[in-house]
């Protein structure tokens, strides 16, 4: 009797106990569950979504058998659909176009003895564009085999995004050129600030060296870093440039890799000096950094 005096006594205290344990835990589920739905606290950002996109379109272009597994109903970016392309065309249609232009000239030049020999135009550089009437970066019958093109500009896409760029073109001699592109850019993220870093390097094939049009193509690499990302790869690069009237002149670039970017400008030539205006934008996978430039530039 005593023992069962005991035990209901024990119950009775641990009641009390036991409810209090449970009102608890049911007030805390739902804290739970908003932690669960709330997320990550801190924003994104473009610049880091951008650099996540490049990350992996660098990957897969490193290991192709990474996209051949994805599943055949996942659907392409436009960004990747556009690479695709670009990269289809220059590696079936550029490529073969100019070696086979190439094979065909040292073909004529050295086994069609039996043909007149026809006056060379020699397309040199002129000093710099509209130096002279009817001439643009090219000159019929000049002497300069050399030209150097500096760019400076300044990158806007919105509150809180700003950038800036620099475009280096040398041609050392009139068929090829070099050229190096740095683009930094920077994005206010709440109060953090991110921060990238891209940059690209091409060996260029002077395709086109007339008085009122140039055009190159062109293969190198490019790098990307900051913003928690860290990209590199194989890189193409399409170049042209249109000197329609003095002192008017257009130039358009696309260049692709772990990331595509389009930059496109009308310039004023003032003597050696030129100030543009035009859209750049930087396009990785589903993301896109797009934004208006001007800035000046320097021939030498």
């Amino acid at each position: 009797m005593k023992v069962l005096l005991s035990t209901i006594l024990l119950l009775s205290c641990l009641m009390p106990l036991t409810s209090i344990a449970q009102e608890q835990s049911l007030d805390r589920a739902p804290e739970r569950s908003q932690e669960g739905t709330q997320g990550p606290t801190e924003e994104e950002g473009k610049l880091r979504e951008f650099g996540k996109e490049a990350e992996r379109t660098s990957d897969e272009n490193k290991q192709p058998e990474t996209r051949s597994a994805r599943d055949d109903d996942e659907d392409h970016t436009t960004g990747e659909i556009i690479g695709d392309i670009l990269f289809s065309i220059f590696r079936d249609v550029v490529v073969p176009a100019v070696v086979d232009a190439a094979a065909e000239a040292a073909v004529e030049a050295h086994f069609d003895t039996n043909r007149v020999q026809e006056p060379e135009v020699v397309h040199s550089f002129a000093q710099y564009p509209y130096h002279e009437d009817g001439y643009g970066l090219y000159k019929i019958g000049g002497e300069k085999d050399f030209s150097l093109n500096l760019k400076g500009n300044l990158h806007y896409a919105g509150q809180g995004f700003l950038g800036g760029g620099a475009r280096l073109r040398v041609s050392p001699i009139r068929y090829f050129s070099g050229e190096a592109h740095v683009n930094f850019l920077t994005e206010r993220v709440n109060q953090r600030t991110d921060r990238m870093l891209l940059a690209a390097f091409f060996l260029n094939y002077n395709l086109v060296r007339e008085n009122s049009w140039a055009m190159w193509l062109g293969i190198g690499d490019k790098v990307l870093r900051g913003a928690g990302a860290s990209a590199d790869g194989l890189a193409g690069n399409i170049g042209l440039e249109i000197y329609p009237v003095e002192p008017m002149s257009f130039h358009g670039s696309l260049s692709f890799g772990p990331y595509t970017e389009v930059f496109a400008t009308g310039n004023f030539h003032s003597g050696r000096l030129t100030f543009f205006f035009g859209y750049q934008a930087f396009i990785a996978g589903s993301s896109t950094l797009g934004g208006m430039v001007a800035g000046s530039s320097f021939y030498l």
